[in-house]
């Protein structure tokens, strides 16, 4: 929630539809690379308020589009003429002034004060108090927020844990100009996990991850342009099936 991800969306399950919606429109490759080497790949297209992703699924061909503003995703099963469609909560504002934007803005069990701005590493941050209930008790979180970009670049939370987010330079990463970060975050007992992010100014998202497992993801092959509409409609013959039940059995 309080810092930017690269976008994959469903393949790898990313949380940055909102991030990439509010950037360019572009196409790209998607690709997660485990530490053995093998790798899992999707095609991406990023629109004027959708995402549609094209991957393999079980040995058949699988479409996901999110329609943010609608709070829609559609799983479309091309080989089959069938689709399941799925709801979730309506997008943020995206036009909002993310130096000011209250980062508790659509949570109930939440309240945020602001607490003035600071510098941290040598960035102009907004500083808040999160206040939220947490088995009856109230629990406090400090959040750093990046003028500038709207991530946060420290985050101080109620058991003591801290997340830090800081630039480390400019590098070029497939054939695009990107930002390194690094990330640290640090438990209570001392131990501490990096991570390594590559932020793209112009598509405003992060599109290279080193993970403290060993995994990499990253974009490839972007094509900044228009994406043509249909690309997030329901194609017309299309059978609407149910999802999944859960299950509920007892043992």
């Amino acid at each position: 929630m309080f810092y930017r991800l690269f976008l994959l969306v469903c393949l790898i399950g990313f949380s940055g539809l909102a991030q990439a919606i509010q950037g360019a429109q572009f196409s790209a490759q998607a690709i997660e690379r485990a530490p053995s080497g093998t790798e899992r790949i999707a095609r991406m297209f990023v629109g004027a308020g959708a995402v549609r992703t094209e991957y393999r699924a079980n040995g058949e061909p699988v479409v996901e589009i999110v329609v943010m503003a609608q709070g829609k995703r559609l799983i479309l099963y091309p080989s089959r003429s069938q689709y399941m469609e799925i709801t979730g909560p309506v997008a943020p504002d995206l036009s909002a002034d993310q130096r000011n934007s209250n980062p508790c803005a659509g949570i109930s069990s939440a309240r945020c004060n602001r607490l003035g701005e600071e510098m941290l590493h040598g960035r102009k941050a907004v500083k808040w108090e999160m206040l939220s209930k947490q088995a009856n008790k109230t629990a406090r979180t400090l959040l750093w927020i990046d003028i500038a970009y709207g991530f946060s670049l420290k985050e101080l939370l109620p058991d003591g844990s801290l997340a830090e987010l800081r630039l480390l330079g400019k590098e070029q990463v497939a054939g695009r100009h990107s930002e390194k970060w690094q990330r640290i975050i640090a438990a209570p007992d001392g131990t501490s996990q990096k991570m390594m992010q590559w932020y793209d100014p112009e598509l405003k998202l992060t599109i290279r991850e080193q993970l403290p497992n060993g995994f990499t993801r990253e974009l490839r092959q972007v094509k900044l342009a228009p994406q043509p509409a249909n690309l997030f409609k329901l194609p017309a013959g299309y059978k609407k099936i149910d999802p999944p039940a859960a299950n509920t059995s007892n043992r």
